[in-house]
């Protein structure tokens, strides 16, 4: 009789884990044919996209670059020294 409660009750975890990965991956899809990109009238107020800024003279801030005045150019100090 032990065995039987226990079989029962195993069996009704494993039907209980399979729902919740069945409801985990649905709402996986859900999510991702979902179109992340703003719409034309939203640009406005999107946040800007991450590694993509650059200071007044263009150079890549998020790479490493900072404006050498004395070389006229974008370098990273650790790779070139900017007298």
């Amino acid at each position: 009789m032990k065995k039987i409660i226990i079989i029962i009750a195993v069996l009704a975890l494993l039907l209980i884990a399979a729902a919740v990965v069945v409801k985990l991956r649905s709402d996986e899809d859900k999510n991702s044919s979902v179109d992340v990109a703003p719409s034309a009238e939203n640009k406005e107020n999107a946040p800007e996209s991450i590694g993509g800024q650059k200071d007044e003279h263009g150079c890549l801030i998020p790479a490493g670059y900072s404006w050498c005045e004395q070389k006229k150019k974008c370098l990273r100090t650790w790779e070139e020294s900017c007298p």
